[in-house]
């Protein structure tokens, strides 16, 4: 797994598919400007490694900088199969066997509720 910053290194995805890695994950906080360029980095390391690639970027500002959303995920082949909401909290439900991987997404509607917390 890698931050955006760590996957904008060739040499970390790289160690990741020589380690025998199923899949490359990236958690990111990509604003909206620099969501193609991302978006063409990742599916060149899915392509590049054969390696399915899975986005979990912040929807939503942060700390004071404004993001996009769209995590999703690219097949083996570079190609993107799915994509979340860029406006919505979204939920990318991703299953990879043996190299394959199959996707869906689902808009988060009722966040209002209070969520019970665990000490």
């Amino acid at each position: 797994m890698g931050s955006l910053q760590v996957s904008t290194h060739p040499s970390h995805s790289s160690y990741a598919a020589a380690q025998q890695a199923d899949v490359y994950l990236a958690s990111a906080l990509i604003s909206p400007s620099g969501y193609a360029k991302d978006a063409e980095l990742f599916a060149a390391i899915a392509q590049r490694h054969q390696l399915p690639v899975l986005l979990a970027n912040h929807v939503s500002s942060t700390g004071g900088w404004q993001t996009c959303g769209n995590s999703g995920s690219w097949n083996a082949a570079g190609e993107l199969t799915v994509k979340a909401n860029s406006t919505q909290s979204s939920l990318v439900l991703c299953h990879v066997n043996q190299g394959a991987i199959s996707s869906s997404m689902e808009v988060m509607t009722d966040l209002d509720h209070e969520v019970a917390t665990i000490d």
